[in-house]
């Protein structure tokens, strides 16, 4: 029987599951990630002013930029942001979790942080002993007032090397400038084949927009012996492709057939109630199916600061109330959270990269013999298997729309 799959989200689940119920405890930080990874994403869909059209984007690398904010807040701004992601209920716990994740090695993910300070600011030692220790930060120190664009370019160097050149020239002119104290960043690389790959030839087929005539898109095809798969109750569908890699999925989840509205199936806690699911593509069941899926490779870049700030209250990190007094000596605030990711998905596989990069600076006072089509909108995600994190998150709206 033919199913049709709407819509995908990405950063990675479809059955009303309304809390997290498994064999398998999952942690704080999986939990925080997973909500990270659809609040942002709604934050992008929805931002009058630089809403994104096939918004992607990894909440693993803003997660980890966040939690490196966190490690120099004083109480009450750590209990605001830990409030706001649903944190672990102290530094220390979030230390031992974040530790375990790190345990997650593989030739096919490759993570790094870096922390810059300006020569002469008032950051503590401390600090970046701690972001040295507990993220394995590789430390920097520059000349931000006398040459702050080679500072950028450093750090553009070492982004592209990480993301196997996806990610150039990911500070901008401007990002950083002479009063520049701290930079944190992030970056994420990913890379496997599929474990069963689509046929090497794609065809021309339509792709239903949401509001808007279909489109003509580059469609792959595959006949696939061992995909996860799972029909929720209101008819939405969610489907695990393996990669080569083992530890890795990619989840894609189709809306319920009488939505038109991938936006709706966001807000309206739909595809929340399936992050259990998503986090853990190994519980769907096992099925054969003849699949197609858009081939796609979308490159992105903004500014967090609007998305995060809708969070809760996590705002607060954005303000001059913010207490980063474990961080640096002298008052200091948050400038800006710049984003970069890259989602490269072909019949061998998937490459994807992200990086996010947070400048501070200071200032005054898953049915057998299935035929799934995700020939309109959908979600989906890159699941890292062992520690339920979603690196990669997006929305496809319209593959004939790429940036």
């Amino acid at each position: 029987m033919p199913l049709l799959l709407p819509y995908i989200l990405q950063l990675f689940v479809l059955v009303g599951i309304s809390s997290f119920s498994s064999a398998q405890q999952i942690g704080s930080v999986p939990k925080s990630n997973a909500d990270l990874a659809l609040n942002v994403l709604q934050g992008l869909q929805n931002d009058p002013i630089s809403a994104k059209t096939n918004p992607v984007f990894s909440p693993t690398s803003v997660f980890y930029g966040l939690s490196m904010l966190y490690y120099g807040m004083g109480d009450s701004s750590r209990k605001i942001m830990s409030d706001s992601l649903n944190l672990p209920d102290s530094k220390e716990k979030l230390s031992e979790e974040l530790k375990e994740l790190s345990k997650a090695k593989s030739p096919s993910k490759n993570v790094i942080n870096i922390i810059v300070t300006a020569q002469q600011s008032a950051v503590r030692a401390s600090y970046g002993t701690q972001i040295k220790r507990d993220f394995g930060a590789e430390p920097y120190q520059w000349n931000f007032a006398k040459d702050p664009q080679k500072a950028k370019n450093v750090v553009n160097a070492k982004v592209a090397k990480t993301s196997n050149g996806a990610l150039k020239r990911f500070l901008e002119p401007g990002s950083v400038s002479e009063s520049t104290q701290l930079l944190l960043v992030n970056v994420i690389h990913f890379k496997s084949d599929w474990k069963e790959k689509f046929d090497s030839e794609t065809n021309l087929e339509p792709f239903q927009l949401s509001d808007s005539p279909p489109v003509k898109v580059e469609m792959m095809f595959g006949q696939f012996q061992d995909i996860g798969y799972l029909k929720a109750n209101n008819g939405a569908q969610v489907v695990s492709l393996p990669f080569e890699d083992n530890d890795y999925e990619m989840v894609l989840v189709l809306p319920p057939s009488s939505d038109t509205d991938i936006n709706g199936f966001l807000t309206s806690g739909q595809l929340k109630n399936l992050l259990p699911k998503i986090m853990q593509p190994g519980t769907l069941t096992k099925s054969g199916a003849t699949i197609t899926l858009p081939q796609f490779k979308i490159k992105q870049k903004f500014d967090l600061k609007d998305s995060l700030s809708q969070i809760n209250e996590l705002g607060h990190i954005f303000s001059t109330c913010a207490d980063f007094s474990r961080l640096a000596k002298n008052n200091v605030k948050v400038d800006n959270v710049k984003h970069m990711a890259v989602m490269d998905v072909n019949t061998e596989g998937v490459e994807a990269a992200a990086a996010t990069g947070i400048s501070i600076i200071p200032y005054s006072a898953f049915t057998e013999d299935l035929n799934i089509d995700f020939n309109r909108p959908f979600a989906y995600f890159i699941v890292e298997k062992s520690t339920f994190m979603i690196l990669f998150a997006g929305i496809m709206e319209n593959p004939d729309e790429l940036a």
